[in-house]
C-alpha cells in the first residue's frame, strides 16, 4: 500500500513542474512536462538504509521518470536527520534529480 503511495505521488504531480531555463536538461526524462514525487518523512528516514534508498528509487523510477524529489523532513515533531537528508540529496543529484527540502507544520 505505502509503495503504490509513492507511486501514485509521482504521478499527481506530474506537469507540476513547467520546463524552464532554470531547470536543467535532465536525460531520460519526459520532454513536454515534468515530474515530481513527494517523500514523507517516514520514507525520508527509511532512506538512511541505502539499500532501501536504491530499491525504492529503482521501482519508482522504473515506473515513471521523476526529475525532482521533495523530501519530507519534518512532521508532527518528527524530524529526519540532517547527516540522512544530506545522504539522500547526494544520492538523488548524482542520478540527475533535482531534491528539495520541506518542512511540513502540522
Amino acid at each position: 500500500m505505502q509503495h503504490n503511495r509513492l507511486a501514485l505521488l509521482s504521478f499527481l504531480f506530474a506537469g507540476f513542474l513547467a520546463a524552464s531555463s532554470a531547470a536543467p536538461a535532465l536525460a531520460g526524462q519526459y520532454k513536454n512536462f515534468r515530474v515530481a514525487v513527494y517523500c514523507v518523512v517516514d520514507a525520508t528516514q527509511r532512506f538512511a538504509d541505502e539499500k532501501v534508498l536504491q530499491a525504492e528509487f529503482d521501482r519508482v523510477m522504473a515506473r515513471v521518470k521523476f526529475d525532482k524529489v521533495y523530501l519530507e523532513v519534518y512532521r508532527n515533531k518528527r524530524f529526519a536527520d540532517e547527516a540522512t537528508l544530506d545522504k539522500i540529496k547526494r544520492f538523488f543529484s548524482e542520478r540527475g534529480v533535482i531534491v528539495e527540502a520541506i518542512w511540513v507544520d502540522g
